[in-house]
């Protein structure tokens, strides 16, 4: 089974002559999905892809001018990711001195 590219770019945004910005894009040729803003857009990407089990075991491969941004993973692993703080570490262990 093929991979899922994302593809990320930067465009224009403009508000009006004078004043422009810039703003992220992230696309997905195969499940014809993009998304611009500035903030988490490949999560919210990955979220809008359908979730049946054969999807969840692809890997997902993020690039920008076809260069690889992030390690590949699975897209289980992208939506559903594993906790790695170790116990001692968690919130509900802390014990407040009195």
């Amino acid at each position: 089974m093929n991979n899922i590219e994302i593809k990320l770019d930067t465009v224009i945004k403009k508000k009006n002559q004078q004043e422009w910005t810039t703003e992220s894009k992230a696309t997905c040729e195969e499940f014809k999905l993009e998304f611009r803003g500035n903030g988490f857009i490949i999560n919210q990407l990955l979220k809008a892809i359908p979730t049946n089990p054969s999807h969840l075991s692809r890997v997902v491969e993020i690039k920008r001018a076809d260069i690889p941004v992030f390690e590949l993973m699975s897209l289980k692993r992208w939506l559903f990711p594993v906790n790695k703080q170790p116990e001692q570490l968690k919130r509900k262990n802390w014990k407040r001195k009195e």
